[in-house]
């Protein structure tokens, strides 16, 4: 498979000759092929004479990992090494392990919940005396909750003061309990840490979380990771919070060689229950972690049809962005509608009235509704 196939904003991309110490911020509408997009760039780096070794992908899971491997496969069999397909957490625990030997046993568990119930429970915080029973649960949820806050926020200590909304770490989080304060969280946070240092435990956060701060404090072992690659794609990176945010910087502003691309798109995200923090890659559009930026935007949707896109473009207007262009191949004819609700409340009744309508022709189990929210579903019902 060749360029040829690509189409002008693809081809743009592949084609570009990055310069070292640079970083390309391709926006990517829905459907505007970026998967295709960043493997021939990859491999156009490979043709170029780089060491696929030297190349890592970043995507946001494990399973877009595996797709991503298998495309490459199918678009370029003959290719006996790809780059390093991954994500950043198996990136950071990789490092943290091979560089790190008190990491090396680190088993991988999913919440802090039960390290957190045992060492509350532990500190004499769980008493009945201290805290009502029913009040137990909520009590450890909202910590972990605040646990969870402060590491994706990035945030040093709990009193830390963030410089730009001038914030602590209770403001963060969204609806904190109000069971504890700041002494008492910090308290637990520090217990919490040095229990599953004592044990061995890390959750996904924590890979990031821990080899960031091991790498800053550790720069000669920063300079070794950074030895390891000289191209870094980022993918999804509307959705990264501002941990992961740091860690990239962290990785690239100091690299003397980085070709750094990352792929997003600001109306895509849907990870901000997880503090993904969109504004938070102004700093690479600005040139303040790496001087030469250039962009490339995606704007051909090949997946919907230009009804679909049309649509899609309202929004993407509303919200600032470039509007998505339209394959001119897919031409089916569904009929859609927009409507513009400007209040949450009158959104459930709109749909209501819809279905309303629709009975008229239709049977109920011929009706689909998607939200986005359980809210408007619950207007709905």
């Amino acid at each position: 498979m060749t360029t040829q196939i690509l189409d002008k904003y693809q081809t743009k991309i592949v084609n570009y000759n990055q310069p070292p110490r640079s970083v390309v911020l391709t926006k990517a509408a829905a459907g505007s092929g970026k998967t295709t997009t960043i493997i021939h760039k990859a491999q156009k780096m490979v043709q170029d004479g780089f060491n696929p070794e030297q190349i890592i992908l970043c995507t946001f899971s494990k399973n877009s990992s595996i797709d991503f491997s298998h495309k490459y496969k199918k678009l370029y069999p003959k290719q006996i090494q790809q780059p390093q397909i991954t994500t950043l957490h198996r990136l950071a625990y990789t490092w943290l392990k091979k560089y790190f030997p008190e990491f090396r046993n680190y088993k991988i568990i999913m919440s802090n919940y039960r390290i957190i119930k045992e060492v509350v429970r532990g500190m004499g915080l769980l008493d009945p005396d201290v805290l009502d029973e029913k009040h137990h649960n909520k009590y450890i949820m909202d910590l972990q909750l605040h646990i969870e806050a402060f590491q994706l926020n990035n945030i040093s200590s709990p009193y830390e003061l963030d410089s730009t909304t001038n914030t602590n770490i209770f403001e963060v989080v969204k609806d904190p309990s109000g069971l504890f304060d700041l002494d008492e969280f910090y308290e637990v946070l520090e217990a919490v840490i040095e229990y599953k240092h004592q044990h061995e435990k890390i959750t996904f956060t924590d890979m990031i979380f821990e080899c960031y701060h091991q790498l800053l404090m550790n720069p000669e072992i920063l300079e070794q990771t950074q030895g390891l690659f000289s191209a870094l794609f980022l993918d999804e990176a509307q959705d990264s919070n501002t941990l992961i945010l740091d860690f990239v910087k962290l990785l690239v502003q100091t690299h003397k060689t980085i070709k750094l691309t990352l792929v997003y798109d600001p109306v895509q995200t849907i990870y901000g229950f997880m503090y993904a923090n969109t504004k938070g890659l102004e700093q690479f559009e600005k040139g303040s972690i790496l001087k030469e930026v250039k962009h490339f935007p995606l704007l051909m949707n090949y997946r919907s049809d230009a009804k679909i896109v049309q649509a899609s473009n309202v929004l993407r207007t509303l919200a600032g962005e470039e509007k998505s262009v339209p394959f001119l191949g897919n031409k089916r004819e569904d009929a859609i509608t927009f409507k513009s609700i400007f209040l949450n409340l009158n959104e459930g009744a709109e749909v209501v009235n819809t279905i309303n309508d629709l009975l008229l022709e239709y049977d109920y189990k011929d009706i689909a509704i998607i939200v986005k929210a359980n809210k408007i579903m619950k207007q709905i019902v």
